[in-house]
């Protein structure tokens, strides 16, 4: 069996948002450069897209998610960026988002959505996001199976409508190992075992 992908990205990029006083954390590898946007770096895009601020990516994302989220138990907090140094990631950077949360209702305690797909190398990438308004547990590999606002952040993600925006993480995030996003899979709902356990479900 092959070990654990090595992580030689040179920078991270954390999204923050808090779900009834938990926070969760959305991580992004990528690469970076100075600029003078007021998070102090830009992207360094895949090819066919444009350099963009990581304040402007922040808010984007938040724009993503906001659906899924009420304002009334949630905060998106902003973003974090660390740049690599041996074999640690040490901090250069944050900033916060003015995007609140557009969603209404009790929010899924514990449950979890995950955009699937692999990257260049046919490594498997996913994201998460957590307790926001998903649904019922759900599994849909067809874009025409999933709802608008899940549609829009896998297309932010995996650009399954082929019209991903500069700013969004298809076009500037990578693998660990530095492999630019490739195909997506699927878009899953189900509980996370973890969080159970953290919100005394188990």
């Amino acid at each position: 069996m092959p070990g654990p992908t090595p992580i030689t990205s040179p920078y991270l990029v954390r999204f923050l948002y808090t779900v009834d006083h938990l926070q969760h954390k959305a991580n992004f590898f990528c690469d970076l450069v100075p600029s003078g946007d007021s998070s102090g770096y830009n992207t360094v895009p895949r090819g066919g897209f444009s350099a963009v601020g990581i304040s402007v990516c922040c808010d984007q994302f938040f724009d993503l998610l906001a659906p899924f989220y009420d304002d009334a138990d949630t905060t998106f907090d902003g973003f974090t960026i660390w740049q690599r140094v041996g074999t640690t990631y040490d901090f250069l950077s944050s900033g916060s988002t003015s995007v609140a949360g557009s969603a209404t209702g009790a929010y899924e305690k514990a449950n979890g959505l995950c955009v699937a797909g692999r990257d260049i190398q046919n490594q498997f990438l996913p994201f998460y996001i957590y307790e926001g308004r998903f649904g019922v547990a759900f599994k849909g590999n067809s874009a025409g199976s999933l709802g608008s606002s899940v549609r829009a952040l896998a297309g932010g993600i995996y650009n399954i409508d082929d019209d991903a925006l500069d700013e969004e993480p298809w076009a500037w995030s990578h693998s660990r190992d530095q492999w630019f996003r490739k195909r997506w899979l699927s878009v899953v709902v189900d509980t996370n075992e973890k969080l159970r356990r953290e919100r005394g479900l188990k």
